[in-house]
């Protein structure tokens, strides 16, 4: 088919929708087609027009992180690989989301690894729960690239997106070590002080950084945070802006701006309502009382009437975290959390991946200005995806994301100079 016929029969089916097509020319090749000649399914790249050298040592020269990007990450930037197809059947955000949460618990070939557990203790007694792969058992300690990984609101080393990415790096041809942080309280981690985690706290983090680099200073660092997960990580690297410890970092699905996500989750569509609203609240819940048992001190400052009766996240924070991080109110809490204030401080070459059809981190809170006019960020957006979703395939739906997550990471370890 030539450019110009391609062109035309984009242009007359664009209005379709995909499954319609689909089912008519009743092969996936053709939804496929369909998608690749609207260019809808297309990974779009945003970035300032003249974004920071990257890296050069002795075997090769200094590129842009935009060139960098385009001629080492295929799966985000070539025209012919950088696409994401959705599911045929989970085209909704919500679907997408959803499905997520029915992967959770899965275990099969794209996330099967093995953890090698290790407890950090904060200065205030807090604990930390790291799990590290491969074990240091089966890959004894050596000077190869170190991934830390920041997980989502609740969620932990067990979860299904975590451990897809884990599994992704630490295979051939990458070979990294990962490492992913438990919050307090999270992943079978015991709570050991009157203190949560939160949004927008970055001493823990921070702490095993240092500690992790201190172990290995000739490895290099690279950090990768999702949904909640992925603001802390943004809000550490605009904190610490050019003494930051991390050669490159990845954020995902995050949700940048806590306030307009908060107002995104409070309108009354049956979603919210039913789905996302009791489920990250009930799970903040559980969370709570799972582990209130575990240390003194939270019946001085928490009212747990008001807790069981929170049915939103607002309700949640306004009982706990404000209470515990000294806020006046919920939305004290979430002006100060929000990543997207952070961006324009940040000095590590930071990829950005959103769905612009997740339910939970809304498109409307991605500070795309931001991003443009900090030339040490790329933002990759994509159509569909959902919420930690990027299902792709039809009848054994598989994560698209580890593969340009470990392709970025990849092109940063071969350019960047070792810690000496």
């Amino acid at each position: 088919m030539s450019s110009n016929s391609a062109t035309a029969t984009a242009a007359s089916i664009s209005g379709v929708p995909g499954l319609v097509l689909a089912g008519a020319v009743g092969t996936v090749g053709g939804y496929m087609l369909f998608h690749r000649l609207s260019g809808e399914c297309m990974v779009k790249l945003h970035h300032a027009s003249e974004t920071v050298a990257v890296g050069g040592n002795d075997d090769q020269e200094g590129v842009t992180l935009a060139d960098l990007v385009k001629a080492e990450c295929p799966a985000l930037a070539d025209p012919k690989e950088a696409y994401f197809y959705p599911t045929p059947y989970l085209q909704s955000g919500h679907l997408q989301t959803i499905y997520n949460t029915v992967m959770a618990k899965t275990i099969n070939h794209i996330n099967d690894v093995k953890y090698e557990r290790e407890l950090v203790s904060m200065s205030d007694g807090g604990t930390v729960g790291i799990d590290w792969t491969p074990s240091f058992e089966s890959v004894p300690r050596d000077d190869r690239p170190i991934v830390v990984v920041l997980h989502g609101l609740t969620g932990g080393s067990h979860e299904y997106y975590v451990r897809a990415v884990a599994k992704k790096f630490i295979s051939s041809p990458f070979n990294f070590r990962v490492v992913v942080a438990n919050f307090r309280g999270c992943g079978q981690t015991k709570l050991t002080s009157a203190r949560f985690y939160s949004g927008g706290y970055t001493d823990d983090i921070r702490y095993i950084i240092r500690l992790i680099h201190e172990r290995f200073p000739t490895s290099q660092l690279f950090g990768i945070g999702f949904s909640l997960g992925s603001n802390v990580l943004v809000k550490y690297l605009g904190e610490e802006s050019d003494q930051c410890l991390l050669s490159g970092a990845i954020s995902v699905c995050n949700p940048f701006d806590f306030v307009k996500g908060a107002q995104n989750l409070g309108s009354p569509t049956f979603f919210n309502k039913y789905v996302y609203q009791p489920n990250l609240t009930g799970a903040l819940k559980r969370l709570y009382f799972r582990n209130r048992d575990s240390v003194t001190g939270f019946e001085s400052i928490i009212d747990e009437e008001e807790i069981k009766k929170a049915k939103t996240l607002p309700e949640y924070d306004n009982a706990v975290t404000t209470k515990l991080f000294g806020f006046d109110s919920c939305w004290d809490y979430y002006r100060d959390a929000s990543s997207s204030q952070y961006i324009k401080r940040v000095r590590t070459p930071l990829l950005c991946v959103n769905a612009l059809d997740d339910p939970i981190s809304p498109a409307a809170a991605i500070p795309f200005d931001e991003i443009k006019d900090n030339p040490h960020v790329v933002l990759a957006t994509t159509k569909y995806g959902g919420h930690l979703g990027w299902f792709t395939g039809t009848t054994s739906p598989m994560p698209w994301y580890p593969q340009p997550f470990a392709e970025f990471f990849h092109a940063l370890a071969r350019r960047c100079h070792r810690p000496q």
